[in-house]
């Protein structure tokens, strides 16, 4: 598996997601089967599927972080969800 490429924050309580790289898998939760990761967040670094994304950013963004997503990382919402 390839390192997702750094991305840095745009501001200190922001945090950047972009598309995880080709081949990644989710190392979020134990899936019962292994799950394509879609998106990589630059300051956890874990590539994550968009089923385990999803309540963390909405939490991220309660708790008055911003979440800045790529164009790569939003073209990810325009597939099924894998997990």
């Amino acid at each position: 598996m390839t390192s997702p490429r750094p991305v840095t924050p745009i501001a200190v309580d922001a945090y950047t997601v972009d598309r995880a790289p080709d081949g990644a898998l989710c190392r979020a939760l134990p899936h019962e089967d292994p799950v394509p990761a879609d998106v990589v967040c630059d300051r956890l670094g874990h590539p994550v599927c968009r089923t385990c994304w999803e309540p963390v950013g909405r939490l991220l963004e309660r708790r008055g972080h911003r979440v800045i997503y790529t164009p790569a990382a939003l073209a990810v919402w325009d597939r099924p969800v894998t997990g």
